[in-house]
């Protein structure tokens, strides 16, 4: 049965998140699914690591790992630059620290 697609229904990954999803594919390996999105775990591991490179050198991703390195852990409130938002395996955007935008 096919699932509609909405705006309110999504899987976030922010950039911290990455040392977590490389645990879990050496636990559950890379082609295992995602339930909610049927997505592999290799496939959210490579759109995350492209959407950090995209925004690495931005001015907002560099306040997001200096607050988040040297400020207090809850300082940073905004959505940080390169998280990743997946709808369907088909359909997912990233954070450039102003807008979301398609990845390519």
């Amino acid at each position: 049965m096919h699932q509609e697609i909405r705006s309110d229904r999504f899987l976030e990954y922010k950039p911290h998140h990455l040392a977590i999803l490389k645990y879990r594919i050496e636990k559950h390996g890379k082609y295992y699914i995602e339930k909610d999105v049927k997505i592999s775990l290799g496939s959210i591991k490579t759109l995350l690591e492209k959407s950090v490179k995209i925004v690495e050198n931005t001015e907002e991703y560099t306040e997001y790992l200096l607050l988040s390195t040297f400020g207090e852990k809850d300082s940073y409130k905004k959505t940080p630059p390169g998280t990743i938002r997946i709808f369907s395996p088909l359909l997912y955007s990233f954070f450039n620290g102003r807008c979301w935008r398609k990845i390519k």
